[in-house]
């Protein structure tokens, strides 16, 4: 084989090679943008929950104002985040409270937080 032929094979294994690394390159990137992206999800999910449980406790409520499981109806924050709370009997004095924080994309929820928390009431 002559010179001219080993310059193509060189050349063509090296653009296989870089070829080979852009690809994994790319791949690389699209799989940490999209756990970036879920984790900041979660993230505004969480915080959607956690504003259910501040909103439940500023509400101030006595045992007897509870009405139904549902205390606090589906409350946007903003147009991907919104929450809703509800309050289920555990005892005579004991209630768990649980926050559903939501995280929607296109009108449909993506994620969904749960935070919960046992609440004695005394009155």
């Amino acid at each position: 084989m002559n010179r001219k032929g080993y310059t193509l094979l060189v050349a063509l294994m090296c653009g296989t090679v870089l070829t080979l690394i852009a690809t994994t390159l790319w791949a690389s990137v699209n799989t940490e943008t999209k756990l970036t992206e879920n984790i900041y999800r979660v993230g505004q999910a969480k915080m959607a929950a956690q504003s259910g449980i501040n909103h439940f406790i500023a509400l101030n409520l006595r045992r007897r104002e509870l009405t139904s499981n549902q205390v606090i109806p589906e409350t946007r924050l903003s147009r991907t985040m919104s929450y809703y709370v509800n309050v289920f009997p555990l005892s005579d004095n004991r209630y768990l409270v649980v926050s559903w924080g939501l995280y929607r994309k296109a009108h449909r929820v993506i994620y969904k937080y749960p935070i919960r928390a046992i609440i004695d009431w005394d009155d």
